[in-house]
């Protein structure tokens, strides 16, 4: 063990490791992807805008809103009831589409026609709704749910092959750009890393921290 070295001399060095050092970066990546039919189609969906997935309800809201209007306007003698009417009408409108509120009034029309009864008429609109519903549905089906509606009843799969891209982790590794650098400083062991090799000598200051930026032979 050297004897306790004056600050800024030189002290011996025990021994030099060479450490690897590792960075990561996020970077965006495609990597090809194994996926199901099933939730291929559910994802081609649900990536639709706003409107166009919320077709039914875009297109049929004004559609009974503007029915409800009209029929307060001309059944009511109070017009304070339009709103009202419109907003029931859009509310229905949503839910059964344009072809369920273009259907529903010629049911009714065509239920009033024939009898000019009350029940007949609701009865009409109602049948007239459903079946627009109905053929809506047939004409635009929603997307299938990704899992199959239950353990006993699961489908022959097909699989496809997407390209999914996201952000992606890699590493960089750098061997060799810093050192562990083990020396002896007033009888105790110190350690330091640094990014050269200092060789077989090290300087130091007056707290034992290295001074200086290149080998001391």
């Amino acid at each position: 063990m050297p004897a306790a070295a004056e600050a800024g001399t030189t002290v011996d060095v025990v021994s030099v490791t060479s450490l690897t050092v590792t960075t990561r970066e996020q970077r965006p990546e495609c990597r090809p992807t194994l996926v199901s039919e099933r939730q291929y189609l559910f994802d081609q969906a649900n990536a639709r805008s706003w409107p166009l997935r919320h077709l039914k309800g875009v297109t049929g809201a004004p559609m009974g809103a503007a029915a409800g209007a009209y029929l307060a306007a001309h059944l009511l003698s109070a017009r304070i009831w339009m709103l009202p009417a419109a907003l029931v009408g859009g509310a229905a409108g949503w839910l059964v589409g344009p072809f369920g509120v273009a259907l529903g009034i010629g049911g009714g029309i065509l239920g009033h026609a024939l009898t000019h009864k009350l029940p007949v008429t609701i009865g009409g609109s109602v049948a007239g709704a459903g079946l627009g519903m109905a053929l809506w549905q047939v004409l635009f089906p929603p997307p299938k749910s990704p899992l199959p509606p239950s353990v006993t009843e699961i489908p022959l799969e097909h699989f496809l092959t997407t390209q999914e891209c996201g952000d992606a982790s890699h590493a960089q590794v750098q061997p060799g750009t810093l050192y562990r650098v083990d020396y002896y400083y007033n009888g105790a062991l110190f350690f330091a890393d640094l990014p050269y090799d200092p060789g077989n000598r090290l300087r130091v200051d007056g707290d034992g921290k290295p001074v200086t930026t290149g080998k001391q032979n």
